[in-house]
């Protein structure tokens, strides 16, 4: 329960008020006609007001019972954060942009920017890393995105780049984020580039196999036999996939034209 005294000038001119400050929210305003309280909050909240009072020439007498509930939570919170300068003591830049970020959220997230910034690396000591290839910007800032929120904005368009990311950062929670997305996408259009990324980077065996099982398909289709083994022999599976152009023509030019 609050009770809140305020002069206003001028009032019997005025319809409404607007009283700033309390209860951290913003503003709240009160319409003098209705006796209505509402509240413009910065921040999601769920708000439940009801009030009552007095007033005269210039003195309003209002009584307001509160009951506040906070609609924040972590995320919500850190996305405040995200790529804000106020926030930031260390930059990256990538193609000429600048990415800021906190040291101490990037180094709770990943080991490899753990010992960037606190053990004896020039970024302990500097305030910024130009980042190159094979990092292109858009990828590096869902990766930035990703270690604030644990969300990234568009998970398929980059999955690829952030599965090196979380394999080069060494950022566990990402790389399997990214093995849901290939297994959930696979498919002949993309099992050759998922059979190999897996292999590369260490991905779980059944992403692999998966994909390796639609390889053996897709040539399967053409009169062709992939030996089982060559599921750990991404070289020779490589190879096949560069003269699988050439067989496939050889192929169209084997087969009679039955239109007469």
């Amino acid at each position: 329960m609050n009770e809140l005294i305020m002069k206003v000038d001028d009032f019997q001119s005025k319809n409404s008020v607007t009283l700033q400050g309390y209860f951290n929210c913003g503003k709240l305003s009160l319409d003098l006609v209705s006796k209505k309280l509402c509240a413009h909050c910065k921040r999601e909240r769920k708000n439940n007001y009801s009030c009552c009072g007095s007033y005269n020439s210039n003195i309003v007498n209002l009584e307001i019972k509160a009951n506040i509930e906070h609609n924040c939570d972590l995320k919500t919170d850190m996305h405040r954060l995200l790529f804000q300068e106020s926030f930031s003591d260390f930059h990256f830049i990538v193609d000429k942009e600048k990415i800021p970020v906190s040291k101490c959220i990037l180094a709770a997230r990943s080991p490899v920017f753990e010992r960037m910034f606190y053990s004896d690396f020039k970024e302990k000591t500097q305030n910024q890393q130009i980042i190159k290839a094979p990092f292109l910007k858009p990828a590096f800032k869902e990766l930035i995105r990703y270690i604030y929120t644990d969300e990234v904005s568009d998970l398929s368009k980059y999955v690829f780049d952030l599965l090196y990311a979380s394999d080069y950062y060494q950022i566990l929670s990402l790389k399997t984020v990214c093995e849901d997305e290939m297994r959930k996408t696979l498919c002949a259009d993309n099992a050759y580039k998922i059979f190999q990324s897996a292999h590369r980077f260490q991905c779980d065996s059944g992403l692999k196999t998966a994909a390796f099982v639609i390889i053996k398909n897709i040539f399967q289709k053409m009169n062709l036999t992939v030996p089982d083994e060559f599921v750990n022999n991404p070289t020779k599976v490589a190879k096949l996939f560069e003269k699988k152009e050439s067989l496939e023509k050889e192929l169209v030019i084997a087969v009679p034209n039955t239109k007469k």
